[in-house]
This record gives C-alpha cells, structure tokens and sequence, in this order.
C-alpha cells in the first residue's frame, strides 16, 4: 500500500473519531495523526524503503515547519497549548528519544518492531512526554497503518 494511502485514510480516520475542539488542536491533531499514519513504515529495507523512509522524515519536518511558521506568524496557540501542557525541555527529550526509536526501528526488519505493540507503546510514552493531548491522535492513526495492510494482505 502507498505511503499517501496509509497518511490520507490514516489522518482521515483519526480526525473523525478525535473531532478537535479548537484550531490549535485540529493542528496538533493533524501534524501527530501524519507522523503516526506513516511512521511504522520506517523500517522497509528496499531501495524503495529508503524513499520511503526520507519521505516520512520530510513529512514529519514539514508538518512540525507550517505549523512553527503557522505558530510565528499567526499565533495559533500551539506554542500556548505546549506551554500549557509541556515543558520545552520535556518536549525536546521526548523529542530526541523518539527519534532514536525511529532509528532503531529502521534498522529492525519490516513489519516488525515498527508494526509492533511495544513500538506503539514506546512511541506513544515519547509523544506524551512532548505534549499530552497528541497521544491519542498519534496511536488511532499508528493503529490504522495496522489496520490498512490488514485489508490488503493476499490470503
């Protein structure tokens, strides 16, 4: 299945059950539910996967971009909801360690620690330790990703 399939259903799904409540929410929501739609796919070994693999990395620094430039220009609230919720160097250790795990799982083989529960729950902690309220955004659209190869396995 192709990375836009799993990040448009993904995101899709996850707004629809999260249903935000303010602009600065839908945002986060938006920006974690990308980066938890297509994140497992981190891990594909081919020469393909190392597109792939960059893609997820330009998704996840240009999702974090629009909404810093959103956040400069237009003070959406993002940077008051992360204060409100986090501490700035909370959110950059949480920030560092998740970015490890992402590099650990790349070097696993596919649809493994990336496709896993522990996966899910090490890196839904992470998001947590950055900002509460994404956590939930993240798992439904990482669960999704699960969800979606599920349909489209050969039996």
């Amino acid at each position: 299945m192709l990375g836009k399939t799993h990040l448009v259903v993904g995101t899709a799904i996850t707004m629809t059950i999260m249903q935000p409540q303010s602009f600065s929410e839908l945002l986060i929501g938006l920006g974690t539910s990308v980066i938890g739609a297509v994140i497992s796919d981190f891990d594909v070994g081919t020469s393909k996967s190392s597109k792939a693999a960059n893609r997820i990395i330009a998704i996840s620094l240009v999702t974090v971009a629009i909404i810093l430039l959103l956040e400069c220009f237009g003070h959406i609230g993002v940077l008051k909801l992360l204060q409100k919720n986090s501490s700035l160097m909370r959110a950059v250790i949480g920030a560092l360690c998740f970015i490890g795990v992402c590099i650990f799982g790349k070097m696993q083989p596919h649809r493994s620690f990336m496709h896993s529960f522990l996966g899910l729950g090490i890196l839904s902690v992470l998001v947590a330790i950055i900002l509460l309220i994404a956590v939930p955004y993240f798992a439904i659209a990482f669960l999704t990703h699960w969800r979606l190869i599920y349909l489209t396995l050969k039996k």
